[in-house]
């Protein structure tokens, strides 16, 4: 586990990827791995993992390599949190094996919008979802590494 997915696991005590069993595992600039065991209130019905726990373990991983993005340091600047706008999911599959995996990399970064996807798998590496996750970030701390001004991206068009 990187110092990274550390700090996030911390900052997640208390809240809903806590209280569902989400842990990050990797957090590099190019990816975002986060893990979920299967346990009873985690299922649906049927015996396997429920959709909506899934999603928020999906969710999360999108939005941490969002945040490296912006800041790799792990320690988001809450001015410039990638809040998330948008999120389409693909259910392919579900399971009841011992845990699933999502793994999340960056698709677009932008002045003020970036987009991420997650794959969850199986523990067989079967595809059981596949997430895409649109992100905004205050115009006025744009996702430029260093911060820029907006006039420099209205005079070079972006």
């Amino acid at each position: 586990m990187t110092d990274v997915a550390e700090q996030l696991n911390a900052r997640g005590r208390d809240t809903l990827i806590d209280t569902i069993g989400v842990r990050f595992r990797e957090v590099t600039d190019e990816r975002v791995v986060v893990e979920l065991d299967f346990h009873p209130e985690v299922q649906q019905v049927t015996g396997v993992f429920h959709a909506g726990a899934l999603l928020p373990l999906a969710g999360p991983a999108a939005t941490a390599v969002c945040v490296q993005a912006i800041n790799p340091t792990g320690n988001p600047d809450p001015a410039r949190f990638p809040l998330t706008i948008q999120v389409s999911a693909t259910l392919i599959r579900s399971t009841n094996q011992k845990s699933v995996t999502a793994e999340a990399r960056l698709l677009h970064r932008g002045r003020t919008t970036l987009a991420a996807q997650a794959e969850v798998h199986d523990e067989r590496g079967r595809l059981l979802a596949q997430v895409t996750t649109t992100h905004v970030v205050d115009s006025g701390a744009c996702a430029c590494e260093p911060p820029c001004r907006p006039s420099v991206h209205r005079r070079a068009g972006g």
